[in-house]
């Protein structure tokens, strides 16, 4: 079989997400051809897909090392990096992606997206508006900006992101989430309310956004949803030692002491280093004179 013909038929498998046949017929294809630069690109594109990142990165290496000047390749490699926790490698591709394609959207996101990791957030909220200059439509785009604003204490302007955000794509628990966190810094608690409600109404078993949704509502002296939320979160993921803490102080606001000591110890037994848990379990204890 010809080169082009196993590069197509490669090619065709991994659109098809047919990722084992796609490698194997990448493999022949590089048997034949090892200096082919794309052939090694499409090796680390694969792999990725098989989440087999070391490998990836070894592919894309390779291709690179023939071709320098491919932006795709910079970003896959940032991707591959990225996975394996390689911030610093994953933002030098991500730049370089950048610097060959200035109008490289996916690569100016991704970028952004490991800025937010090393909170250079003036940076993030750089690429996040050249990358929503080129696509107005991006909601990740305008997400990563709305992250990037709120570590700022911009918090109108998160809104505003997350808001468009949501406009791009309406089905965005995570933008909706955020949004009621933004919301809340401003003291719009019925607002973030809101927000939260939409976060799980499309991820019903959303523990984050059950544990934010509980604080308003607490704050607003409705401690019986607030319980219900909160409980919700712990059975959504048990090892949540936050909303285990928040859980305990509305039993305790509604004189519900037993309550109150066993969801702070289930906090506790997940997080030992929890000081907010530590202090509020001692004082539940002198109300109660339980020092098991």
């Amino acid at each position: 079989m010809q080169a082009k013909e196993l590069l197509r038929k490669a090619l065709n498998a991994h659109n098809a997400g047919q990722e084992e046949a796609a490698e194997s017929l990448c493999g022949k294809l590089l048997k034949k051809s090892p200096r082919d630069a794309q052939a090694q690109h499409l090796m680390g594109i694969i792999r990725y897909s098989l989440k087999h990142y070391e490998a990836a990165v070894e592919a894309i290496e390779k291709s690179l090392a023939l071709d320098g000047h491919q932006p795709g390749a910079f970003n896959n490699i940032g991707l591959a990096l990225t996975a394996l926790g390689r911030v610093d490698d994953s933002i030098s591709a991500y730049r370089r992606a950048v610097e060959l394609q200035p109008q490289n959207d996916d690569a100016m996101i991704n970028l952004a997206s490991q800025l937010l990791v090393i909170k250079h957030y003036g940076e993030a909220v750089e690429f996040c508006q050249r990358a929503i200059a080129v696509k107005p439509q991006s909601s990740l785009a305008y997400y990563n900006l709305g992250v990037a604003l709120q570590n700022q204490h911009k918090h109108v302007e998160a809104a505003e992101a997350y808001q468009h955000a949501i406009a791009c794509t309406p089905a965005f628990p995570e933008a909706y989430c955020n949004l009621g966190l933004a919301l809340m810094a401003q003291g719009r608690r019925e607002e973030a309310i809101a927000a939260y409600r939409k976060a799980i109404a499309y991820r019903p078993n959303f523990p984050e956004a059950l544990n934010n949704l509980g604080q308003p509502l607490s704050d607003l002296g409705r401690q019986e949803e607030a319980t219900e939320v909160f409980e919700r979160a712990t059975r959504a993921r048990p090892d949540y030692s936050e909303a285990f803490l928040n859980l305990a102080r509305t039993y305790r606001m509604r004189g519900m002491m037993r309550e109150a000591l066993s969801a702070c110890r289930k906090g506790l037994a997940v997080d030992p280093g929890n000081i907010e848990a530590r202090i509020e379990l001692a004082n539940l204890c002198r109300h109660v004179c339980d020092w098991r």
